[in-house]
């Protein structure tokens, strides 16, 4: 399991370095149309390739438990229940990522066969649609730990990633734990 979070915060970095990039890059565009009245030439398709990078944290959300999911109801189950359900959506989501992988493969070789690409920047599309697929292969391996904890004994404990505090002091950030700080 150890290998898994690893993956994920490496393509979480990635992630966080694209959305870091792509604020820095519209800031920039609108500063400088506002002054200069110039754009910066095929940012649409920059920002549309860091967009497909900020899907490669998939498998680290999945870990953490920060995706979007309703548990009213899964929370008012009793405990047996709750499992059963937690198993069935881990199952639904697991195939749903199994086949964003197969597809964002297969995606990736035909653009790579056609030399399909973005046509300011004369940039193509596989490397991209490569790490969207990387980014859901993490998803496929968190999913399927989380499916192994589930099912471990004391399975109903959360993932150590959801322990945000040990996170941070791992990545040597120091977090005083007060708002607004």
């Amino acid at each position: 399991m150890k290998v898994v979070d690893k993956i994920c915060t490496v393509l979480t970095w990635v992630s966080g370095g694209a959305t870091i990039i792509m604020m820095i890059l519209i800031l920039v565009d609108v500063i400088t149309k506002g002054v200069f009245n110039s754009v910066i030439t095929g940012l649409t398709e920059i920002i549309t390739m860091l967009i497909t990078c900020s899907f490669a944290s998939f498998g680290a959300t999945a870990l953490a438990n920060k995706h979007v999911k309703i548990d009213m109801v899964v929370n008012a189950l009793p405990k047996k229940a709750a499992k059963v359900v937690d198993f069935i959506s881990l199952i639904l989501c697991l195939a749903l990522c199994i086949i964003l992988v197969w597809r964002h493969i297969h995606q990736g070789f035909y653009s790579m066969e056609m030399g399909h690409g973005y046509p300011t920047l004369k940039f193509p599309y596989w490397p991209f649609i490569f790490l969207f697929a990387i980014g859901f292969a993490s998803g496929v391996l968190a999913i399927i730990t989380k499916i192994v904890m589930l099912f471990k004994k004391g399975g109903d404990d959360e993932h150590p990633v959801d322990d945000v505090e040990q996170v941070l002091k791992e990545a040597g950030i120091q977090h005083t734990g007060k708002e607004g700080e």
